[in-house]
């Protein structure tokens, strides 16, 4: 119990409370386990597709997942949701059920799940890393792992998965049908084009729903072994894939046609400080693309990293997110990342990356070889128990079309370089006597070289609080007021939002955006979180595009959700 924590180990009661929200106790499990999640937000004012009678459903959105436990070897989990607008409650809906430790089998899942597989080249969905300090993810991308699929957003199949293994080898096997939301031309009878929003608001948008679905099967296989402190592991990849409807390639390098297929290696050699990966992938064009990556901890602060990739113009892999900075696919990129960290002492510790980029095939905006460089700088210091400052600098410097107009009235696009920069400044201090506060400024510009353009720019300062005034309840607050030029100079930050939610608002214009979220722990077994938030555009008379286009200069949600747990 916390109780137990907080006696033996003599943290304060404000350091207790911080970590009862950043970690979990391993207890032994009880017999049966249960818990209930619920969430419905609504968005003020209406937005256009309500008011003009294109959205039919009714405009609060809402999830509920339950997931449960049976000594701890069986879990199950069931999610439903809706976005404002959709017309049944359980517009989505997804299920799963897994058992550990069957016979020879240490899991077997059935349902909904998603897949991923050795360094992420084949078989893995999610965000470029080169763009922050996520690069660590990608490096502990290791072996085969089938997720439950209990999200409202993105692809996952529905099927059965099993891994098992003996001594040093383990195998994974998996095989179900994922829907996909699309068009399908009428003349060609091909899937013109794949939609991933999940959303089912308007007649267009229905029409779209599980249009075609793709088949798919694979497997993943591993060795492992160590010998003097030096572990190696080597895994290999393949799967097959079938579409009910041949895709429309949208470029000569794009995915194509209706059947799918890869076959990949990986391997990591570790050692106690240091550790070398990579992967190689075939996809069914005879394409090779991969990554290596090497990290080192030469001593306890020191920490230094090299990632290196190379994916071909033509390098389609249907099953893959980014994995650099060049877009969203993984493809005609070749890039290095470089990162170094030290940690001086328990209060100073320094951090730097360096990220290189070259497409040598034309692009979806650019249409010749384009390239571009990242790099930042940041610094932590501690100034106190409670308090850290933080210093970030960023430059991002791309190939990029500018439209110039001539004396004629004749457009041109030369090439530039278009460079960003941003320097950020943190403060922030740790819940103190049920009190703690952030302040933060940052100020950026935009310039394109070789061109008489203007430069944009942009500055955000926020506030945030974090409150505690009784035992179980407690509240958190932003104001930021920010200035932009363009939505180029755009600047956003992450906010705080209810328990299995995350939200980042891009900032652009003149205005403010402001929350307040607010949790209160009813009981041991139920807690109620609440949060509303404010974006506010000085000057405008209609926020968004679209259906989404709102009338007015203020757009507001409102949210609630509970959390019961047995």
């Amino acid at each position: 119990r916390w109780e137990q924590v907080q006696a033996v180990t003599g943290i304060e009661d404000e350091r207790l409370a911080l970590l009862r929200q950043a970690a979990a106790l391993q207890n032994t499990p009880p017999p049966l386990r249960f818990s209930l999640r619920t969430r419905v937000y609504r968005d003020v004012p209406l937005r256009k597709g309500f008011t003009e009678g294109r959205y039919v459903g009714s405009p609060e959105g809402f999830s509920g997942r339950l997931d449960f436990s049976v000594h701890g070897r069986f879990h199950g989990g069931v999610l439903v949701a809706k976005e404002p607008g959709e017309t049944s409650p359980a517009d989505c809906l997804r299920f799963t059920l897994s058992a550990e430790r069957i016979g020879p089998l240490a899991q077997i899942t059935a349902g909904d799940f998603t897949v991923a597989s050795g360094q992420g080249v084949l078989l893995r969905r999610g965000g470029s890393f080169a763009r922050s300090g996520g690069v660590s993810d990608a490096l502990q991308s290791r072996g085969n792992r089938i997720s439950p699929g209990l999200r409202s957003s993105g692809p996952v199949v529905r099927g059965i998965a099993a891994s098992g293994g003996a001594r040093s080898v383990t195998m994974s096997v998996f095989a179900g049908r994922a829907l996909l939301d699309g068009k399908i031309d009428s003349v060609s009878g091909m899937l013109s084009s794949i939609d991933e929003s999940g959303l089912h608001r308007t007649e267009n948008e229905r029409g779209k729903r599980d249009a075609a679905f793709e088949d798919l099967a694979g497997a993943y296989a591993s060795w492992a072994t160590e010998t003097n402190g030096i572990s190696v592991r080597i895994g290999f990849t393949g799967y097959i894939a079938r579409f009910s409807h041949r895709l429309n390639a949208l470029s000569p390098w794009s995915f194509g046609g209706s059947r799918a297929s890869a076959f990949g290696v990986d391997a990591v050699v570790a050692g106690d400080r240091w550790s070398i990966s990579w992967e190689l992938g075939r996809v069914r064009n005879g394409r090779l693309g991969g990554k290596g990556a090497f990290h080192a901890r030469p001593s306890e602060g020191f920490r230094v990293m090299m990632v290196y990739r190379d994916f071909p113009a033509d390098f389609a892999a249907p099953h893959v997110g980014p994995l650099g900075g060049q877009g969203n696919t993984t493809q005609n990129e070749r890039g290095a990342f470089f990162e170094c960290s030290y940690r001086f002492s328990g209060r100073l510790s320094l951090r730097a990356w360096w990220d290189l980029s070259h497409s040598p095939g034309p692009t979806y905006s650019i249409g010749v070889p384009s390239s571009s460089t990242e790099r930042a700088f940041e610094a932590c210091w501690r100034a106190s128990e409670n308090a850290e400052l933080f210093i970030n600098g960023y430059e991002k410097n791309v190939d990029a079309e500018y439209a110039v107009t001539d004396g004629s009235g004749r457009v041109d696009r030369p090439l530039v370089r278009r460079i960003s920069r941003s320097v950020r400044v943190d403060f922030r201090r740790l819940p103190s006597r049920g009190v703690g506060f952030r302040v933060r400024a940052e100020y950026r510009t935009i310039t394109n070289a070789g061109v008489p353009a203007p430069t944009e720019d942009g500055f955000l300062l926020l506030t945030d609080i974090v409150a505690a005034p009784l035992h179980d309840f407690s509240l958190e607050g932003r104001i930021a007021v920010h200035r932009t030029d363009s939505w180029e100079a755009r600047l956003s930050a992450f906010e705080s939002d209810l328990p299995g939610a995350g939200s980042s608002h891009p900032l652009s214009g003149e205005g403010l955006r402001a929350y307040v979220l607010l949790r209160w722990s009813a009981s041991k077994w139920c807690t109620i979180s609440s949060k509303a938030g404010w974006t506010i555009l000085d000057g405008e008379r209609t926020l968004g595009s679209g259906d989404d286009q709102v009338r007015g200069d203020t757009v507001a949600r409102y949210s609630l959700q509970a959390d019961i747990k047995l």
